[in-house]
């Protein structure tokens, strides 16, 4: 949530909340406004939106059905501490999830490090399915780089929901 501030007659200035994506992007803004003394134009603004704690999702745009691909999920910090993050996949009927070779799925992370977390996805359905992931900062006595693990106050967890379309596997048929 951010304040973004405009005029009014009585103070010059108000405050409104705007809700905004919480990706890293930066907006550009411009406002106007009528009254009966006219109109008035406010020069234009950045607003810059950056998470310090976010999961990217890495899913190809379609697959084929009975068709196995490795899901990659990578969870970046750019808080000033580490943290012990958890990455949990949301249940689905629509595909089974199976642990990668290592089958970890907690990790320390620490300041400006990523760490990528991967599962085999089998889809069970055909059409558009959504897959979710969600990674939390947790609680946690881990020492990581000389240091205890902390949780930030705000933006402790994320989640990614991404659609991925399953296609049927159309073959072709040649006749002599």
């Amino acid at each position: 949530m951010f304040m973004i501030f405009f005029s009014n007659r009585d103070s010059g200035s108000a405050q409104v909340p705007v809700t905004v994506p919480d990706t890293i992007t930066t907006w550009e803004t411009e406002a106007f406004c009528l009254s009966p003394q006219g109109l008035g134009l406010a020069p234009p603004a950045e607003l810059t939106v950056f998470q310090p704690f976010f999961l990217e999702l890495s899913l190809p745009y379609s697959i084929i059905r009975g068709e196995i691909f490795e899901l990659k999920a990578t969870v970046f910090n750019y808080l000033p501490k580490c943290i012990m993050v958890k990455v949990t996949p949301a249940p689905s009927t629509h595909y089974t999830l199976k642990a990668s070779s290592d089958g970890q799925y907690s990790s320390c992370l620490c300041a400006s490090g990523r760490k990528t977390f991967k599962w085999t996805l089998t889809p069970s359905v055909l059409g558009v399915m959504n897959v979710t992931i969600s990674p939390e900062a947790k609680q946690s006595q881990t020492v990581c780089d000389n240091e205890i693990v902390s949780v930030p106050e705000r933006g402790r967890i994320d989640t990614v929901t991404r659609s991925l379309i399953v296609q049927v596997k159309i073959t072709s048929v040649c006749s002599h």
